[in-house]
């Protein structure tokens, strides 16, 4: 495994606010009410903590956070390779079947990324990362879609990641 280069850390260093005058997103959409809906649309957010710097409170002040709920977790050290993901499983119980006042949930899990920097993508601590994320992900949907065969709302879930390694060990 290798760690990103220097330039990189260093552009990850205090995240900035992103300005919504300079770049539109859709959680500026959704805290705007830009939908088709009556009015702003709560976003609630668990995970790596670059997102509070970007859309949150950590960024733009608690009154002008795109999140009405968040649960930032210390992203920096890439050999932690299980601090965010726990924090995120540790949340997510009580968002997804305690509460129902939000229509976003942003999950970040940092995990895998970090098992990749680390180890690179063929190391077996990869096989056990991707399982256990696996396995939080399918009990998840399977909450969401027993909520809509009781007739709750239409849901979308959408997953991704950038761990596409070359051989090595940076983001593909």
């Amino acid at each position: 495994g290798g760690l990103p280069t220097f330039l990189d850390f260093s552009a990850n260093f205090h995240s900035e606010q992103v300005a919504v005058e300079a770049e539109d997103s859709w959680l500026d959409q959704l805290a705007r009410g830009g939908g088709e809906g009556d009015g702003a649309e709560p976003a609630v957010f668990a995970g790596d903590d670059t997102w509070g710097g970007l859309y949150g409170a950590a960024g733009r002040g608690a009154d002008a956070s795109l999140f009405a709920r968040e649960y930032p977790f210390d992203s920096f050290n890439t050999r932690d390779l299980h601090g965010v993901d726990d924090g995120v499983l540790r949340t997510l119980p009580s968002e997804l079947f305690g509460r129902s006042d939000w229509t976003v949930l942003v999950a970040h899990f940092l995990g895998v990324d970090h098992v990749g920097h680390t180890h690179a993508a063929d190391h077996p601590k990869m096989a056990a990362k991707l399982t256990q994320i696996d396995e939080a992900l399918g009990a998840m949907l399977a909450r969401l879609d027993g909520d809509d065969a009781a007739g709750g709302a239409m849901t979308c879930a959408a997953a991704g990641g950038d761990r596409a390694t070359c051989g090595g060990a940076d983001d593909g």
